[in-house]
């Protein structure tokens, strides 16, 4: 057939009159079947047929007027333009998006301005384009939809896609289905177009789906109503998060943030939202409290450089059979917790753990038996990870990672120190071990050694002391007869049958 592929086509009539009423018409679906249609001047004769928002010309057209902040469009001047809806940013993903402009004039297609992607989108869900080309969000006259167009940013293709946009018809684009990304759930909202309105994400496409393919929700927690994209806050709707500053903006915070990425994240939100108002409200006890705490504060530091341990370090908790990891520390610490309370100190002797080079223990954390005031060193490498959960025999239950934590608020030189440094062979990595062992056999040999000198020296003495007393007589005695005697004829035997250089202590005997 050579008829054209219409859309809608009414009865036939010989007179070019559109307006004329009680015309029959028929609309094609799928399927051919009868509809009302209405169709109305779009030329105006007064300013009021333009809203107020613009002058009706000599040529029954309107000219919109562009206000203070706002600018109008439309055939009749009814869509607003806010400035704060010239940047919008996703709410899940935290793009950036802005108004397109080509270039001398500002993109619209069905008296909607066009937007186009600036930065912020992630490897994941909706993706960053690919360089030169564009991500481009269109009204179509009933829905949004966020298409990829190739060569969007290149210089060569900027008067391409300008002429496509002016030329866009919302059906015959979807011979180019797959280059539609997401779609909105059906809209006409003419100012703040986004408030409340659902986005969702093309995933599959096929005969089992419906015209768009298969959707999957864009808003967060895939909440209906909540909506995707916000249009920018003025200053005095925006959540102030440290408006005053803060003690250092690279402080790690929960979920990979820093104090500064934190406020530029709450600077989208309202300042009358739950999360504003949990994050930074009057009483100090939110996230701020750490990243800018009051005057009457002192926040529990811990790991503000970020927590480095991998995720095999835990620390169990048998009186609530729960598992906690730095993570949970960190996140336990960036509340109202302060600085020397017990919870805090409990938790930073983790802090050799969770991040070694932001291990700052205090003295007061140290017992005063504690030899020279530093920590006690138990695995200075830090525990085997293959050990980390397991219990020594002589630990009584508790684990190398308990036990690292221990230590931690031990003095060195301590005698309980030394005592747990015995356990280190069950809980360090094998390098350290042999130091350990080294270290413990040189002081046993040392012991060892001054045991046997201070014997010696002993047995020396003692033996010195006694010899006068078997072999001489006191002073103020006199020998008997008969034992002068015993000694002369007990001497003899040994004379004759010793060399003549021993005769003269038979003589002194004698003598």
């Amino acid at each position: 057939s050579t008829e054209c592929k219409w859309l809608a086509r009414s009865e036939l009539y010989n007179d070019y009159d559109l307006l004329e009423p009680d015309r029959n018409w028929e609309v094609w679906t799928g399927a051919i079947q009868e509809a009302s249609v209405s169709l109305v001047s779009n030329k105006c004769e007064d300013d009021s047929d333009c809203n107020l928002n613009g002058e009706c010309n000599d040529d029954g057209k309107c000219e919109c007027f562009e206000g203070d902040g706002v600018e109008f469009f439309g055939l009749d001047c009814s869509v607003t333009l806010e400035d704060k809806c010239r940047d919008l940013t996703h709410e899940t993903q935290q793009s950036s998006w802005e108004v397109w402009d080509i270039g001398d004039s500002l993109a619209q297609q069905y008296n909607r301005p066009c937007y186009r992607y600036v930065e912020g989108l992630p490897a994941a869900g909706l993706d960053a384009p690919a360089p030169g080309d564009g991500l481009v969000m269109v009204y179509t006259g009933l829905r949004w939809m966020v298409m990829y167009l190739p060569g969007a940013n290149a210089e060569f293709a900027i008067p391409f896609w300008g002429w496509q946009i002016y030329n866009f018809h919302a059906f015959w684009w979807q011979r180019f289905s797959s280059s539609i990304l997401a779609v909105s759930e059906p809209t006409q909202a003419t100012s703040e177009y986004f408030a409340g309105v659902d986005f969702f994400m093309v995933e599959e496409r096929g005969g089992q789906f419906g015209p768009f393919g298969s959707l999957l929700p864009m808003q967060l927690n895939e909440q209906e109503g909540r909506g995707v994209f916000s249009c920018s806050l003025s200053e005095e709707e925006a959540c102030k998060f440290c408006p005053d500053g803060m003690r250092d903006e690279n402080i790690a915070m929960p979920g990979n943030e820093t104090c500064g990425s934190l406020q530029k994240y709450f600077s989208t939100l309202e300042a009358v939202s739950n999360k504003c108002l949990d994050a930074s409200g009057p009483t100090g006890s939110g996230l701020d409290a750490y990243c800018c705490p009051r005057a009457n504060q002192s926040p529990c530091d811990f790991c503000n450089g970020g927590v480095t341990a991998p995720d095999t370090v835990t620390f169990p908790d048998p009186a609530t059979n729960t598992i906690f990891t730095c993570d949970d520390f960190m996140t336990f610490t960036r509340g109202f917790m302060q600085q020397g309370e017990e919870t805090c100190t409990g938790l930073q002797a983790a802090m050799p753990l969770c991040c070694p080079s932001d291990s700052v223990a205090a003295p007061a954390q140290i017992p005063e038996s504690g030899g020279g005031g530093s920590q006690c060193p138990f695995c200075p490498g830090g525990v085997s990870a293959e050990k980390a959960s397991e219990a020594p025999p002589e630990a009584a239950g508790a684990t190398c990672t308990e036990l690292t934590l221990y230590a931690a608020t031990l003095g060195d030189g301590s005698s309980d120190c030394s005592n747990l440094q015995f356990l280190e062979p069950s809980c360090c990595p094998t390098e350290d071990v042999g130091e350990v062992e080294d270290a413990t056999e040189d002081a046993a040999t040392g012991e060892t050694t001054a045991e046997e000198d201070l014997t010696e020296e002993s047995a020396a003495e003692d033996t010195t002391a006694e010899v006068p007393a078997a072999d001489e007589p006191a002073a103020d005695e006199e020998p008997a007869a008969e034992d002068l005697t015993q000694q002369e004829g007990a001497a003899e035997p040994a004379a004759e049958e010793e060399d003549a250089t021993e005769e003269p202590a038979a003589e002194d005997t004698t003598a």
